[in-house]
């Protein structure tokens, strides 16, 4: 039993700790009213008029980037689609596209399903339209072979940091995120894919719902915290097959992914043109909505812009 004394002892330590926390947090009082978030959000208008890199965002290379405005700062950029569509061959060339631009711009990739030798393998079918096929039947011309070494050394020299640990906990996942950020630079992370990370805080009695739930808001927090987007894959559930087009609600386990996620897109190939895909912006906080057309060459794992006018 504690007597008066030691109570007023402790509520005396207790307040010149809250007084000084309260002096740590408003060491400057003019500091709040300095920052004008007016101003500075009219500065990035004028950026962004401008064409200036860091307001439009990380181009993706596709037409979707009319819509989504870019690639933004602490997004979180879904991509779903039914297995086998495309959706890894589509983030896997959005990601060279970033390494490989102008700026040569740092990514960070988590590949739970592909080895690194995997991952690259893509990357160079994608850039030389050299299919793996070829390599194995042992077609590949003298001249394709130097397109292979040219693709090799571009990816070599662009800073690409691909990890291939497999399924892997949230927490674990940040702490390599933050690695990547600040040991390489990374200024976007693409992660494949959503439902096979795991959260090892959430009870065993918890729903795989709220565990997505809880995955996402986390990836939304990463995002924010690296000032980077965030590109996460997720499945489609199986209702998608029996839907024309599918749509948000056809996000497997997606508890609260819908509302979460800054730009939700998904991919769709109709089977009667097995070359044409169509992707969905279905949920944008930037923006506007609609489909954008593509074009799919499966065996190069390569994604283009359709020349046909994409829909609105």
């Amino acid at each position: 039993m504690r007597t008066r004394k030691q109570e007023r002892a402790s509520a005396e330590r207790n307040g010149c700790k809250q007084e000084k926390a309260e002096n740590t947090c408003f060491d400057d009082p003019n500091e709040l009213l300095t920052r004008n978030p007016v101003l500075e959000t009219v500065k990035h208008l004028q950026k962004l008029t401008q064409g200036a890199p860091s307001a439009v965002g990380f181009r993706t290379g596709f037409d979707f980037d009319e819509n989504i405005l870019g690639l933004q700062p602490g997004d979180l950029f879904v991509l779903a689609s039914r297995p086998s569509v495309g959706k890894t061959s589509l983030m896997l060339n959005i990601a060279t596209n970033i390494a490989l631009g102008n700026a040569r711009t740092p990514v960070g990739i988590f590949s739970f399903e592909m080895s690194t030798r995997a991952v690259i393998i893509r990357m160079l079918s994608s850039l030389t339209r050299i299919s793996i096929t070829d390599f194995w039947k042992n077609q590949v011309s003298g001249e394709q072979w130097c397109k292979v070494l040219d693709a090799s050394n571009r990816i070599h020299e662009a800073q690409i940091v691909i990890d291939d640990t497999g399924e892997m906990d949230i927490s674990e996942l940040r702490v390599k995120a933050r690695l990547m950020r600040s040991q390489y630079g990374v200024k976007a992370i693409f992660i494949d894919y959503l439902q096979l990370i795991r959260d090892s805080r959430r009870s065993c009695c918890a729903s795989r719902e709220c565990e997505i739930t809880a995955i996402s808001n986390s990836l939304k927090a990463m995002a924010r915290e690296l000032t980077i987007p965030v590109i996460v894959l997720a499945q489609l559930s199986r209702q998608a097959d029996c839907q024309v087009k599918p749509n948000l609600s056809s996000i497997r386990e997606s508890g609260g992914v819908k509302q979460i996620a800054d730009i939700i897109a998904i991919l769709h190939r109709c089977h009667n043109e097995p070359l044409s895909a169509e992707l969905n912006i279905a949920k944008n906080r930037h923006g506007s909505c609609g489909t954008v057309n593509l074009k799919f060459f499966p065996k190069y794992t390569l994604f283009e812009n359709d020349p046909k006018a994409s829909k609105k």
